[in-house]
């Protein structure tokens, strides 16, 4: 998705930057001088060809997936540009041709943060689309094991490059659902990603069971059955488990710690389990108001001024019959960042 300028725009004032404060003269009248505040980042060209985006002037910056170099920039009037940051992780995918489970929705990370002078912010964009590859550029979400859902990737910034110590915030992914041989309720839902931990994926209706949700010390472990899904890690989510005659496990979410893979059961109709949710994570005493929840469901989570320049898919949660209106119904709602000028 390319970055789009905002259409909510403040007042030209205020998108210039330009705050009044009074003076009183040396008659004892009251005069205005004006202070100009700038809003200029460093950014890829292939986001915005100068190598530059002024938040002031070009508008609220929309990231789809991918990897992102966001730092502060030569001509600013003061020493830091203190932007709002908002993300949502990957929603995970739904297992087909049966199971009515939906996916997990991707977490929601806000916060103000001040950019200086000095340090270069790798933005990592996550994505559900076929799980990931760890160290990948999207994150490293759960593979849903043949018919079940994918895990969402995380969504996250992190100082110079990608490693999990140089976290500064992240939004989880949220897990796959459970595939099913026949289209009935019977494989477990994704858990949702985090928030200070993630949620657990439902159990299916066999002996198999939902993965664990990541938390802020260790991914989830996966969910037994059949065969048993492996467990979540720094950045990655595990694999759901394959069935034998029954259902597939979901894929875990990625986070800060991914959930664990969804357990695969055997034999039919019973359906496999859900992959947990992934951790999201606050690291940074730079930022301020932070703030990182999880989606009770599949439905975007958290509250954001700036929800309706996303994508209508953007962090959610897919269901078997592709509510999403993606690709694939294996697939969940990509996740998204958002900075904007604080004003």
């Amino acid at each position: 998705m390319s970055p789009i300028k905002s259409s909510l725009a403040k007042t030209a004032k205020q998108l210039l930057g330009l705050r009044n404060t009074a003076d009183l003269g040396l008659r004892g009248a009251s005069q205005k001088s004006k202070k100009v505040f700038t809003y200029i980042l460093s950014v890829p060209t292939a986001v915005n060809s100068p190598g530059k985006w002024d938040l002031a002037v070009d508008g609220t910056l929309v990231l789809g997936t991918g990897t992102y170099d966001i730092a502060y920039a030569p001509g600013n009037i003061d020493s830091t540009v203190i932007a709002a940051i908002h993300m949502w992780g990957g929603g995970g995918g739904a297992g087909t041709p049966g199971g009515y489970s939906n996916g997990g929705a991707g977490g929601f990370t806000s916060a103000n943060f001040a950019f200086a002078s000095g340090t270069t912010y790798k933005f990592v964009v996550g994505t559900s689309q076929g799980g990931g590859v760890p160290g990948g550029n999207t994150g490293a979400p759960g593979n849903g094991a043949s018919s079940a859902g994918h895990g969402g990737g995380y969504t996250g910034m992190f100082a110079t490059s990608v490693a999990h110590g140089n976290a500064v915030m992240i939004a989880g992914g949220g897990g796959g659902s459970a595939g099913d041989t026949i289209q009935r309720s019977t494989g477990g839902a994704g858990g949702s990603g985090g928030g200070p931990e993630g949620i657990d994926g439902s159990d299916g209706n066999g002996s198999n069971a939902g993965g664990d949700r990541g938390t802020q010390s260790a991914g989830g472990s996966g969910g037994p059955g059949y065969s048993t899904g492996t467990a979540g890690g720094a950045l990655y989510g595990g694999n759901g488990g394959a069935q034998g005659n029954g259902g597939d496990g979901g894929g875990g979410g990625a986070g800060y710690y991914g959930g664990g893979g969804g357990g695969g059961t055997d034999p039919a109709p019973q359906g496999g389990g859900g992959g947990g949710g992934g951790s999201g994570y606050i690291g940074s005493p730079l930022l301020i108001g932070a703030t990182s929840v999880a989606s009770p469901g599949p439905n975007r989570a958290g509250s954001s001024p700036y929800a309706p320049l996303l994508p209508a898919s953007a962090g959610r949660g897919n269901s078997r019959i592709d509510k999403l209106s993606l690709g694939d119904a294996n697939d969940g709602g990509d996740g998204a960042v958002i900075i904007a000028a604080v004003v």
